[in-house]
């Protein structure tokens, strides 16, 4: 996150709690988290501050996309894997969920 929206990579002073919870809300996903950073780069900390409650009310949606992006760009067979380990996580049948 930090290497995305603060071209380092650690938090700038007075950036720390704001990089904190938007890993946190990311789900500490990578493609989320660069994402995100990315979102918030150029903008100054009082516009980064700013931005943080419009990410808690809409950051599900973009993890969402995020992930939905990377899910349609495998080749089927891994789209079959993640399918079969999603069910086995979740206690799903893989045939129900199909």
């Amino acid at each position: 996150f930090c290497q995305s929206a603060f071209g380092q990579s650690s938090a700038p002073d007075g950036c720390i709690e704001l990089a904190t919870e938007i890993t946190k809300l990311s789900g500490y996903l990578p493609l989320a988290l660069k994402v995100l950073g990315s979102s918030l780069r150029g903008m100054n900390k009082d516009e980064q501050k700013l931005a943080l409650p419009r990410l808690r009310t809409s950051l599900n949606e973009d993890v969402r996309n995020v992930l939905r992006a990377g899910y349609d760009g495998l080749h089927e067979k891994d789209k079959s894997i993640f399918l079969h380990i999603a069910c086995l996580f979740n206690g799903e049948n893989v045939d129900y969920v199909k």
